[in-house]
């Protein structure tokens, strides 16, 4: 597993909006805390999660498919590849996005990068 350290975010520069950052707290419960919350998906969505928890995420549905998605990539300790479509304030959004777990030790996860690229849908 790559660890945050692996990670240049200059050769990343093109889609930083697009990227969260996050941090695995703790063990039972296991909790998230975004280092970086990306400005475009903080736009889109309407609120900044920077420095909070996935637990302070205002939307039920999202707040718990955020929660499967993370524990699933610390469980398995795997990337996850999603192609999902929601309603975001009334309009259809398809989402594509990658998750990435980060090790520092190179056993355990204690980051998250998950990649997260919303494209409007027609109609």
């Amino acid at each position: 597993m790559p660890s945050r350290a692996d990670i240049d975010p200059l050769d990343l520069r093109d889609c930083l909006g697009n990227l969260c950052l996050l941090d695995v707290v703790g063990e039972a419960p296991r909790r998230f805390r975004f280092r970086v919350d990306g400005s475009n998906l903080a736009s889109l969505s309407g609120f900044e999660l920077t420095g909070k928890f996935v637990e302070d995420v205002p939307d039920p549905a999202y707040r718990g498919f955020m929660l499967a998605l993370y524990e699933r990539v610390v469980r398995e300790k795997t990337p996850v590849f999603l192609a999902v479509t929601a309603d975001w304030k009334g309009c259809g959004i398809e989402e594509i996005s990658v998750t990435l777990p980060l090790s520092s030790d190179g056993l355990s996860v204690d980051g998250i990068l998950d990649a997260v690229f919303p494209m409007r849908l027609e109609g």
